[in-house]
């Protein structure tokens, strides 16, 4: 199980003063307040409630007799917050700051830094509270948790959101909390909710983007490509060097591309493959070493119909690879795109030279056995003016198909491969440019019948 919380634990003291002389009600819950602080210091918890209980019914009587009494508001959210209400403590110390700022900011400015510092006194309780929450939900190994495990955190989380609308902090780690619980709408919304107080927060547009992964990711599983692929969509439109995005989007659409052909949707699958072979595509042109990557955008140009492509990435590979199994692969998908292209000269020995890669016994002294194989066969042999023409090869494997000894005569650095049998060609592969399949030899003319 990812986390995505990113918070600290903060601590700060609530500050309430004595009360001052004024309306019946304000000053005799203000004077609640400063008893019930006093009941619960002494340990006294239910005593306490009791008497905030009274403060909050007296404050509230208060504000609706003399609404104009600014210090009313601080010690009715105090109130609230002690009661748990965070809500309605929130409103009272944002209508507090609010009227004090209306009425004569300079004039309130202590009491308006008072109840700042005492509403996030409040919000830091209930954010450490969340936090602590989180913590007791992540398993020791940090993976695995049970999704449901989290609500209690969102649940704390949400408190403090209540209790500070305007602090993108609470937002951020909301939407972690309730992604991490499985709820990827409510994330979003708590996402949403956030930037519309603060816009440009950091903390608030990663989480979007991860919201939105993650709820691709659902939609994926549940079959829902449009809307999987649709966050990486924008991400490449706003970035189209983001290889990331690249790669999400050829996955998405090959498993689409594959679901839509197993189900015989022919003419569905191959446009799903061809959205899959462009991303991949794009993938590959900025992370070309990556071998995953050419082999993914291979199969997908190869399932799109895009057999120049699937070649050229092919030759790629193949000049990239040391490995036998690696290359021989690489020859058999050159094999398929030539076979798409019509060219099945090329298409049959490139798949006889991957038969040869994975079954052909290498010759130890390259050089000495093809100037014996010269030689013995005479200068006017195909092997000894190949031999002549080329070079040494790199290597050959020997095999036997069928009936038929098989000398596979492989010049890598050249690209070029020779299958010969008892001194004869039997075909070529030629790997340089795929213009050699993009342009069919024409057949050859028939021959006429002595008569």
């Amino acid at each position: 199980m990812k986390s995505w919380v990113a918070a600290a634990v903060f601590v700060a003291a609530v500050a309430v003063p004595r009360a001052e002389a004024r309306n019946f009600h304000c000053a005799g819950g203000i004077q609640y307040v400063v008893q019930g602080q006093q009941e619960f210091a002494k340990g006294n918890i239910e005593d306490a409630h009791r008497i905030y209980g009274k403060a909050v019914a007296q404050l509230n009587q208060c504000i609706s007799e003399d609404p104009g009494d600014v210090e009313s508001y601080d010690y009715l959210g105090v109130a609230y917050a002690e009661l748990d209400s965070a809500e309605q403590s929130g409103q009272a110390f944002a209508k507090g700051i609010a009227l004090a700022n209306t009425k004569d900011a300079d004039k309130y400015k202590k009491l308006i830094e008072r109840m700042k510092a005492n509403q996030e006194h409040y919000w830091i309780s209930y954010f450490n509270a969340a936090i602590k929450e989180y913590q007791k939900a992540m398993p020791a190994d940090g993976k695995n948790a049970d999704p449901s495990a989290f609500l209690p955190a969102a649940d704390a989380m949400k408190k403090a959101v209540a209790e500070d609308p305007n602090n993108p902090k609470g937002y951020c780690n909301l939407a972690a909390f309730l992604a991490n619980a499985g709820k990827t709408q409510d994330a979003l919304q708590a996402v949403n909710d956030g930037l519309s107080k603060a816009p440009n927060d950091s903390c608030l547009l990663q989480r979007k983007m991860q919201v939105g992964v993650g709820m691709a990711q659902q939609a994926q599983a549940s079959g829902d490509y449009a809307a999987a692929a649709a966050p990486w969509e924008k991400a490449l439109a706003a970035n189209p060097k983001d290889d990331k995005a690249a790669l999400q989007l050829g996955q998405i659409y090959f498993e689409q591309g594959s679901k839509l052909d197993k189900d015989g949707k022919k003419d569905e699958a191959k446009a799903a493959f061809t959205q899959s072979s462009k991303n991949f595509g794009i993938y590959h042109s900025i992370n070309p070493a990556d071998k995953d990557g050419t082999y993914n955008y291979i199969i997908a140009s190869l399932q799109a119909g895009d057999a120049a492509a699937a070649a050229k990435a092919s030759q790629e590979a193949l000049a990239a690879t040391t490995e036998d199994s690696v290359a021989a692969e690489y020859h058999n998908f050159l094999a398929q795109a030539y076979r798409d292209l019509k060219v099945d000269d090329a298409a049959a020995a490139h798949t006889l030279v991957a038969r040869a890669l994975k079954e052909g016994q290498k010759v130890d002294d390259v050089a000495g056995f093809a100037q014996k194989e010269a030689t013995t066969l005479g200068a006017t042999s195909t092997v000894a003016k190949k031999f002549k023409e080329m070079g040494p090869p790199d290597e050959i494997r020997t095999l036997t198909m069928g009936d038929y000894p098989v000398e596979a005569w492989l010049w890598n650095g050249k690209k070029q491969a020779i299958l010969f049998s008892k001194g004869a060609q039997v075909t070529a592969a030629n790997w340089n440019a795929v213009a050699v399949a993009q342009t069919p030899t024409a057949p050859p003319a028939a021959k006429k019948k002595s008569r």
